[in-house]
């Protein structure tokens, strides 16, 4: 799935819209080069592209002209901002059944991320991350995930003190200190991932408007959005998100083919259908999370071929070329450049 097909709710859209009103920026000058219909911003069940979503954010990160721009859109984001999810989150049990709810349905809502949950070694694990290219925006658009995350997840378990250690792929900026308030922890910058770490128990937490009944209710609304969503992901997509997923360890073909519960033959044939194959998907992870690799100056060239499962650092040259035209050498000095 290309940005453009990913989905983005109104809501928010809105949020971005709420925030820079403060600043005195107007509605025209936010949608501009958007092609984002002004009646979106007033309707609560709308959606735009994921493309138009990115380039609303850019033109007010730029109008903003304030670097803490991430950390003030999460503090505009409440429950119901997340629309159906957010209801269904909220009056979920506990925290376990309220986090399954983000996994199974944030596609319906905010498909641009991808997220994913982890038990190991007695503690429990979100990933998340924006695996599209959005250019100088992706700080941003973590920062404010986890501002409003933080946020949602404090009202939700209604003052109790939310404990995690987070793991950010950006630099520390003097304005993080909220993210340090808001999980109580420290938090660890310049990492290769982005997580959310905190002890399993905590999984077993009640929500403070716990309700099976409404919850039902509002699952099956949820259930509905979800089989529209899916009708419109394709398979290869669902493969690119499995690959992200796994960006630690990228699998091999026979891995992720074990990975849908199929034989290697028979997944070839699912992406034969989208007219691609395992190999240029693999390439396309591959080129997203090299770029990314490559603006952390302390990593190495071969670190970076090996974490792409790379056989050397000759293969990387060659297969980064010709994916941009560029030596990753060449690449990380214009991206330095921009820092």
């Amino acid at each position: 799935m290309t940005l453009e097909n990913t989905v983005v709710s109104a809501n928010y859209a809105s949020v971005i819209l709420r925030l820079c009103e403060t600043r005195g920026i107007t509605m025209s000058q936010l949608v501009v080069g958007t092609n984002i219909d002004p009646e979106i911003f007033t309707s609560s069940n709308a959606s735009i592209s994921g493309s138009q979503f990115v380039q609303l954010v850019q033109n007010a990160y730029t109008l903003y002209d304030d670097p803490a721009f991430g950390v003030h859109s999460g503090k505009h984001i409440t429950i119901s901002t997340h629309g159906m999810v957010g209801f269904t989150l909220m009056t979920s049990s506990n925290l376990k059944e309220a986090l399954d709810v983000i996994l199974r349905y944030y596609r319906t809502v905010f498909s641009i991320m991808t997220f994913d949950l982890t038990e190991r070694e007695g503690m429990a694990v979100l990933a998340f991350d924006v695996p599209y290219k959005v250019g100088n925006i992706k700080p941003a658009m973590i920062e404010g995930f986890l501002v409003g995350f933080g946020s949602v997840i404090n009202y939700v378990l209604e003052g109790f003190e939310f404990s995690a250690k987070i793991r950010l792929q950006v630099q520390e900026q003097p304005y993080h200190q909220v993210l340090n308030e808001l999980y109580d922890s420290e938090v660890e910058y310049g990492s290769d991932v982005n997580e959310i770490c905190f002890d399993s128990s905590l999984l077993a937490l009640r929500m403070a408007a716990a309700d099976p009944q409404t919850t039902q209710l509002a699952r099956e609304q949820c259930e509905h959005l979800k089989r529209l969503a899916d009708a419109k992901e394709t398979f290869s997509q669902q493969v690119r998100d499995k690959l992200f997923a796994h960006k630690k360890r990228l699998p091999k073909l026979d891995e992720i083919a074990k990975l849908f519960n199929m034989h290697p033959r028979t997944f070839g044939r699912y992406l034969n259908k989208d007219n691609t194959s395992y190999q240029e998907l693999l390439d396309e992870v591959r080129e997203v999370l090299a770029m990314e690799y490559l603006a952390k100056p302390n990593m190495l060239v071969e670190d970076i071929a090996c974490s792409l499962n790379f056989n050397d650092t000759s293969s990387f040259y060659r297969a980064f070329k010709r994916w941009t035209g560029m030596t990753p050498s060449d690449q990380r000095k214009k991206l330095m450049q921009k820092i």
